[in-house]
């Protein structure tokens, strides 16, 4: 039985049997744990960029210095990713990612109600 919708937007939903995100569902009793994880996007890039800018600082300080603000401002307008790991008795997994750090704050509330209503219940 579904039960009750404790979140719901876009293609997840989490009711007190499952989460489904796309075409992937889970069943919140085989859900271990749960977390949510931030990554900054980009990383590799910045540090090959910076390094690149001061080589270009040597050889060509307007360039080097052109590259440096660039990379300056990618920084200011990056965007953290939050992901949402599970665990369950076959590791852990990222089931969901989104920028929005408000609906992954929502998510975790939704699915940890519906995990201690599960576990209320019994359910296996």
């Amino acid at each position: 039985m579904e039960g009750e919708v404790f979140f719901a937007e876009g293609d997840v939903r989490v009711t007190r049997a499952h989460l489904v995100v796309g075409n992937e569902m889970y069943a919140i009793s085989k859900i271990n744990t749960i977390r949510s994880v931030e990554q900054q996007s980009g990383n590799l890039m910045v540090g090959v960029g910076v390094i690149a800018a001061l080589i270009l600082l040597i050889n060509s300080p307007f360039v080097g210095a052109a590259l440096l603000a660039l990379i300056l401002v990618y920084l200011y307008k990056r965007k953290t990713i939050y992901g949402l790991e599970i665990t369950t008795s076959s590791g852990n997994q990222t089931a969901f990612t989104t920028s929005d750090e408000q609906t992954m704050k929502q998510l975790i509330e939704g699915l940890t109600r519906a995990m201690e209503t599960s576990h209320d219940q019994g359910d296996e």
